[in-house]
């Protein structure tokens, strides 16, 4: 608004020794200053931002105002909060409560087991069949648990990395990361909202619309989301409408729908398209919620079964023992 450029902007934030960026502020800051524009900077200093941010400001600069995409880089930049609030509410779960209960089955078959399978030895000659099979199955799940937490943990210390082991990963396992986030409904839905956006800008700045999708895609940073873009964009060189060739990204239709509307409206594409994005977001954060909650049950239910487990093993073996004494 003070008519500074992003450049000028980047360079007075770190001569002013802001923190709230970070360090690698100041190794942007010197890209900048040897006369480097921002997007390029920023493909140097890959950790400061994520792909799809740069991806989009990239974008902004094609069409010749980078200022029309910071919105919507601000909304993607915005689904970390939230992220990071689910993340909280489930790390007991995920981190304590399911290592706990692995741990009380470790110490019940190292410490108690034994002594009960002595006891019963002594006073019935035997074992009862029906105590190992509880302790085998409550092994076993454990063992299932445990490949969980395990799995959550690297997760977690994959998260702590940023986005320059991202970006590492990136360059090696795309294949899996890539199609990973596009097959996962919610991060797909929070895909369709971005390229949604840069279209919506895209088509009010008159880009062509074969340019249009192709620089929407690329705004998402997802090399499948891309690949799907590229055959939209082939549909259109053969004479394909728009809403029909979109139909490679948008298997409901609803996209479809609202494009075709939006071409009616009079307030532009990306004032018509803003209802479709906050739907999007709105299903992408239910889907999360509920798998986040599915998934905290069902630890929750698995600790539960293999504590019940030995739980009924110990008791019984307790009842057979008595009655046992008793007929003796």
């Amino acid at each position: 608004r003070q008519g500074r450029s992003f450049e000028e902007t980047v360079v007075s934030l770190a001569r002013g020794r802001v923190q709230t960026l970070g360090s690698r502020l100041k190794v942007l800051a010197r890209h900048v200053a040897a006369g480097s524009r921002l997007t390029d900077a920023l493909d140097k200093v890959p950790g400061f931002l994520p792909a799809q941010i740069r991806a989009m400001l990239k974008t902004g600069a094609i069409m010749g105002d980078s200022r029309k995409v910071l919105a919507a880089a601000r909304q993607t930049l915005g689904d970390a909060p939230g992220r990071a609030q689910t993340e909280q509410n489930n790390v007991f779960v995920y981190l304590f409560l399911v290592p706990v209960g692995a741990f009380v089955i470790w110490t019940y078959l190292v410490y108690v087991f034994p002594k009960f399978k002595e006891i019963a030895a002594d006073m019935i000659g035997s074992t009862p069949p029906f105590m190992d099979s509880m302790a085998h199955w409550s092994l076993y799940l454990s063992m299932v648990a445990m490949v969980i937490w395990a799995g959550f943990l690297v997760a977690g210390l994959l998260h702590l990395g940023g986005p320059r082991l991202f970006s590492w990963l990136d360059m090696i396992l795309w294949p899996v990361t890539h199609r990973f986030a596009f097959w996962v409904p919610w991060r797909r839905k929070r895909l369709q909202r971005a390229f949604t956006a840069m279209l919506g800008l895209l088509l009010d700045a008159e880009v062509p619309e074969c340019q249009a999708v192709e620089l929407a895609a690329a705004s998402t940073a997802n090399r499948v989301f891309l690949a799907r873009a590229e055959r939209v964009a082939a549909d259109l060189r053969e004479g394909v409408k728009l809403t029909d060739a979109l139909q490679r990204l948008d298997d409901a239709g609803e996209f479809q729908w609202r494009l075709r509307n939006a071409a009616y409206a009079k307030t532009g594409f990306a004032a018509a398209l803003a209802g479709w994005k906050e739907a999007l977001e709105a299903k992408a954060f239910q889907q999360e919620q509920t798998f986040s909650q599915i998934l905290t049950t069902g630890l929750v239910l698995l600790n539960g079964a293999m504590v019940a487990l030995m739980a009924v093993g110990s008791f019984g073996l307790l009842i057979y023992l008595i009655e046992s004494a008793v007929l003796w």
